[in-house]
């Protein structure tokens, strides 16, 4: 079993962010696939309308939204855990 969990962080002046939305799934290893470059992850988050958009680190330097995928696993004969920083824009025809 892998668990994914996605949050958008609010980068203030301080140190620390301001969490502005959190969702984690569990996938199973059914549903993992082999691909050319190893395992193929599903990877499907609903981000709620309100979250603000990625902006440009060079322009906004006060303050900085940023999305995290991690993924971690605690099994038995693997112990696994990464994190990627992914950015979130709005599509078009959603909120």
């Amino acid at each position: 079993m892998l668990d994914l969990s996605c949050s958008i962080i609010g980068k203030g002046v301080g140190a620390f962010g301001d969490l502005v939305w959190r969702e984690t799934k569990e996938v199973a290893a059914s549903h993992l696939q082999t691909g050319p470059l190893g395992i193929c992850i599903p990877v499907s988050f609903g981000i709620p309308g309100h979250a603000p958009e990625t902006q440009d680190p060079f322009t906004h330097t006060t303050y900085r939204t940023t999305g995290h995928l991690k993924v971690s696993t605690d099994a038995r004969d693997a112990n696994y855990e990464v994190c990627f920083e992914v950015p979130v824009f709005k599509v078009k025809g959603t909120m």
